[in-house]
């Protein structure tokens, strides 16, 4: 959905940001600002104009969306985080918190916060398979190893994002861990892990291609657990930060291009320029 490029109203920019029509809201809100990709600065109707709240990149291969700056997705309250993509929908556990800051996100403890994604099993990623995983995330603290979007760890048979002991993204697979650039504290990173069919693996960090995998894959990652957020089952790798945003591509190996849309959707929002 996109706003009209003529005359708007306040009802139809609620509409947009998955509010309801009648909902009180300020040109200075943060996920208003966010429609604009305007950071900081003054933002009249004007800006709003044929923009898009909904612009990360859809296709079919979209398996999962969640979204804590939408109202769609999370309400502001409660243990389900909705699918935007699919109705298999997040359980949030053990008092995963929400603040409406930077458009809207979930907190986890770093001790046993996390949420899993029913009937998400049979996504599995073996090396012969495109996936692409993609995460706005926040990190507050920092110890050995942390889950951020993954499954199959219990198994030896994980597959997804973590962070590790030296403070680095690793595209994490058993047998062939994918070591990326350092991350600081306190600090939003879009996070975007890329596999090719039999070819490669990437990671991206806010947009931009960070490293590249081309061999030594790793063991064959087909087990049967949902995908879990913040947590790997298991062990003891609880994340301890912010997560916004969470999108999954099955079957398909996002372009750099795609990257980039995802990104560029999103950034306004923490004040990436």
């Amino acid at each position: 959905m996109t706003l009209p490029t003529g005359q708007i109203s306040m009802s139809q920019v609620n509409t947009e940001l998955g509010k309801s029509a009648t909902a009180q809201i300020s040109l200075n809100d943060a996920d208003v600002r966010a429609l604009a990709s305007k950071s900081s600065g003054q933002i009249s109707m004007d800006d709003l104009r044929g923009k898009s709240a909904e612009n990360v990149y859809e296709s079919s291969n979209l398996k999962v969306w969640l979204d804590a700056g939408k109202s769609s997705s999370y309400s502001g309250s409660g243990t389900t985080w909705e699918n935007l993509a699919d109705t298999n929908d997040a359980t949030l556990y053990n008092g995963v918190g929400y603040s409406s800051s930077d458009g809207g996100y979930l907190s986890f403890d770093g001790s046993n916060d996390h949420a899993v994604i029913s009937e998400t099993g049979s996504i599995n990623a073996p090396i012969s398979k495109n996936m692409t995983i993609s995460i706005w995330l926040y990190i507050t603290k920092s110890w050995s190893w942390q889950g951020v979007f993954n499954k199959d760890r219990s198994i030896n048979k994980q597959w997804g994002l973590f962070l590790s002991s030296s403070n680095r993204f690793v595209f994490g697979v058993d047998g062939s861990n994918l070591n990326g650039s350092s991350f600081s504290l306190n600090t939003w990173y879009n996070v975007t892990l890329v596999q090719a069919a039999n070819s490669s693996r990437k990671i991206y960090v806010n947009g931009s291609l960070d490293v590249t995998q081309t061999s030594s894959f790793g063991t064959n990652n087909n087990g049967g657990q949902n995908w879990g957020i913040g947590y790997a089952t298991g062990v003891s790798e609880n994340f301890g930060g912010r997560i916004s945003q969470v999108l999954l591509y099955e079957n398909e190996a996002l372009t750099s291009s795609q990257v980039s849309q995802n990104f560029n959707s999103l950034k306004a929002r923490y004040g990436i320029s």
